[in-house]
């Protein structure tokens, strides 16, 4: 099992180095295809750290502690804040209380209603909004934030030695050269 585990750590490592050169080829990293790419390789090598985690608890004593870092609370409560204006932006609410919270979404909808696009609360049901204008659009944003959490705790907990920060600088040297070159050459060459 330790070995498996081994394999799986280095695998979870190669890929969030992978993860790092591959995705600006992509238009930037900014076409949708492209967030979805970044999104389900992030889900594929959380999933094998979560399996190579499991594999660890057998290896090791069950009784063992987590080998957890503190969080600075400062982080936690700015984590709890952001998780919280972001569900607020999507949870629909009474017509009253987002009034109160946003007069410029409340007065946005009414506006719509009394324009002929709709009643007050005909997607929220019964005068009940979300804060979000684009609600669809703001679970979209969530979500890839979510994202970019699990890959930046990926990288911490998979970038642990300064053998591994140094290959992982060398690919984002190796890769921001060629994406300039590639650049370069798009520029010059008419494309």
């Amino acid at each position: 099992l330790a070995g498996r585990m081994g394999i799986l750590n280095r695998a979870v490592f190669w890929g969030l180095g992978a993860v790092l050169v591959l995705l600006p080829l992509a238009y930037g990293g900014v076409e949708e295809w492209a967030i979805f790419w970044f999104e389900a390789a992030v889900f594929v090598l959380f999933t094998l750290h979560l399996v190579g985690t499991g594999l660890r608890r057998k290896v090791e004593d069950l009784e063992e502690k987590w080998e957890g870092v503190r969080v600075p609370a400062v982080l936690r409560i700015l984590l709890v804040v952001f998780l919280v204006m972001a569900v607020l932006q999507l949870v629909p609410l009474p017509g009253g209380l987002l009034k109160i919270l946003s007069p410029r979404a409340y007065d946005t909808y009414h506006f719509l209603a009394g324009s002929g696009f709709g009643e007050m609360g005909e997607m929220g049901g019964g005068g009940w909004e979300t804060l979000s204008l684009a609600p669809g659009l703001s679970l979209h944003e969530l979500i890839l934030y979510i994202f970019f959490f699990l890959f930046g705790y990926l990288v911490y907990k998979h970038v642990r030695t300064r053998n591994d920060v140094i290959i992982i600088v060398h690919v984002l040297i190796l890769s921001a050269v060629f994406q300039t070159f590639y650049g370069l050459a798009q520029l010059f060459g008419g494309t």
